[in-house]
């Protein structure tokens, strides 16, 4: 009985050895290439036109409140104050930063402060927004028309696309007008209002 145990121990000795043996018999090679890859950039910037030192506001009332951004130039470009009927138009400059082409897919605001919380949906619904690309000014391509108060809830989406190539700038003209129907409600009113550009990137998109 010993014996038949020794032999079988052997066999399955020489069973393993001729398994490690045909592991180094298989030939291998590997090879590998060097590949870079970079990500482009999607980056825009925002500035006022029509003259005005740049950066700062838009609209303002006074040339005080239309400082740049760093408080070295007042602005030139005053609204004086609203009343309704009143309407002013303002260019942004909307430049492409980054390294893709982009276009612009949605328009937004934010109301930052305003001096009679009270009045707020009232002043929303009678400001009257028109937001139109006039880089081509024998083309001109709307974008939005509505109220300041549909922009708040947004950002909503524009009604015609927008291309920017790298490099390239778009004019966006906003007109914004007081509705003539604002009554006494908004008497006195002071609002401090933010205008947002959404773009994504036009490749595969």
């Amino acid at each position: 009985m010993t014996k038949k145990l020794f032999l079988m121990g052997i066999a399955v000795a020489m069973i393993s050895l001729l398994a490690g043996r045909a592991t180094f018999a298989i030939f291998s090679d590997s090879a590998s290439n060097d590949s870079t890859f970079s990500a482009g950039t999607v980056s825009i910037n925002a500035n006022r036109n029509d003259g005005d030192p740049v950066p700062g506001p838009m609209f303002y009332v006074t040339s005080e409140q239309g400082r740049t951004y760093d408080g070295r130039f007042p602005g030139i470009n005053t609204t004086d104050v609203w009343a309704p009927g009143d309407y002013h138009s303002r260019t942004l400059n909307v430049t492409n930063d980054g390294s893709l082409a982009v276009k612009i897919t949605q328009l937004g605001a934010t109301v930052r402060g305003i001096n009679d919380p009270t009045v707020l949906a009232e002043f929303l619904n009678k400001m009257l927004v028109t937001v139109v690309q006039t880089t081509n000014q024998n083309n001109p391509t709307v974008l939005f028309t509505g109220t300041l108060g549909e922009l708040v809830n947004g950002p909503v989406e524009v009604l015609n696309q927008v291309n920017i190539s790298p490099t390239a700038t778009q004019d966006l003209t906003y007109t914004v007008t007081m509705d003539i129907t604002a009554g006494n409600l908004l008497q006195g009113v002071e609002a401090l209002v933010d205008f947002s550009v959404y773009v994504e990137q036009l490749r595969n998109n």
